[in-house]
């Protein structure tokens, strides 16, 4: 038996708990089906001992394989979960046909550079070959308009290499802008350093990895992923960190970006002193909690849909012009800004706070009995 927090959702037991309440352990372990296609790309699916486990879910993110265990033995489906362990089930899926992409070969750089990939239409997951013409794939070209695929949200999962490899060096500017249905993009190798402007954004992807060499990223390259939940950084990169997913400077004093996925309250770690451009870009908090270390808001550095109130800490030095940005266009809610100083600060930009309504300094509010900001009577 066992005390729980009182009066809140608990997740693992499934309850609403109420006072002096006790329960007992019923929660059940919990398995990991890793689907490895070639190697290079990877969906996994949550189940649960004796669960039936059918193709549905598999199918959907992927379309029709045959799957082996362990690379070895057929896996049929239906079948009941009985191995006690996660399991790794494996298919093959040839690279696409080099038919099927436009590149060009650019001697200077030692290798060919993606310009548009014609996509089969209804095929889920692509592979990219390592070489095109006998030259290395470099990367993916700048885009003016739209995404590299001729054929648009049909794309869940690409893979960059056909095998791991440090070839594959730039996803371009819009490589993957407005494709709604892809959800991973996988770079074997540690070869990639830069990702372009807009390359991800408007985009279905839900996580990415950060590998040991990528130390250039845009500033607008994951603007606006509804979806995105996480980032993974490798140890060995000198640029950039993962704290709970949330992206940022290897010394942690910037922000980067804050994943649009994430929901409730969000604090910003203590020490980060800057937000960065584009950092917290429509998420989908209703709360943002700045640190009293924080001393800079970069341009839309804060751009905000679905929050009612905003607290700048008094620690804050400068904020660039639109700093801070009510987005109307998503959200019916109007932002108010309290601030903890009495005035704006000199080095404070003009229009610092663009589209917001209600700015408030001290003396004229004061914080409520549950801690969120009011106007004094």
């Amino acid at each position: 038996m066992y005390k729980i927090n009182v009066g809140k959702f608990d997740f693992l037991w499934g309850v609403i708990i109420e006072e002096n309440m006790t329960v007992e352990e019923t929660h059940q372990t919990v398995y990991t089906i890793t689907y490895s296609i070639s190697s290079v790309i990877h969906i996994y699916q949550k189940v649960y001992p004796n669960q039936m486990v059918t193709k549905d879910f598999i199918n959907g993110e992927v379309g029709n394989f045959d799957w082996k265990l362990s690379g070895l033995i057929d896996r049929s489906f239906p079948f009941q979960y009985t191995y006690g362990s996660s399991i790794t089930l494996t298919t093959e899926l040839a690279p696409l046909s080099s038919e099927n992409i436009d590149y060009t070969k650019i001697i200077q750089l030692g290798g060919a550079y993606i310009n548009k990939i014609t996509n089969p239409v209804g095929q889920k997951a692509i592979i990219i070959p390592n070489q095109l013409g006998g030259s290395d794939v470099k990367g993916i070209t700048n885009s003016l308009t739209d995404s590299v695929f001729v054929n648009k949200n049909e794309v869940a999962y690409i893979a960059l290499a056909a095998t791991a490899n440090d070839n594959f060096e730039l996803i371009g500017s819009r490589a993957f802008y407005n494709e709604a249905n892809l959800k991973q993009v996988f770079v074997p190798g540690n070869g990639l350093t830069r990702i372009g402007a807009s390359a991800f954004a408007n985009s279905g992807l839900t996580s990415f990895n950060i590998k040991a060499n990528l130390g250039n990223i845009s500033a607008t390259a994951f603007n606006n992923t509804q979806n995105l939940m996480n980032f993974t950084v490798s140890a060995t990169n000198t640029k950039f960190k993962a704290v709970n997913g949330v992206l940022y400077s290897k010394d942690g004093e910037k922000l980067v970006h804050l994943p649009a996925g994430r929901t409730g309250t969000y604090k910003v770690k203590e020490g980060t002193k800057t937000i960065g451009e584009n950092a917290i870009y429509l998420p989908n908090i209703d709360k943002l909690i700045l640190p009293n270390s924080l001393k800079t808001i970069n341009y839309s550095g804060i751009r905000i849909k679905d929050m009612e109130y905003l607290v700048i800490p008094a620690s804050v030095t400068h904020i660039i012009s639109r700093g801070i940005i009510d987005d109307d266009e998503y959200s019916p809610l109007d932002l108010k800004v309290y601030v903890n100083l009495t005035a704006a600060p000199a080095t404070w930009e003009d229009m610092w706070a663009f589209d917001i309504d209600e700015i408030h300094y001290l003396p004229s509010w004061e914080y409520d009995a549950n801690g969120d900001p009011v106007l004094k009577p």
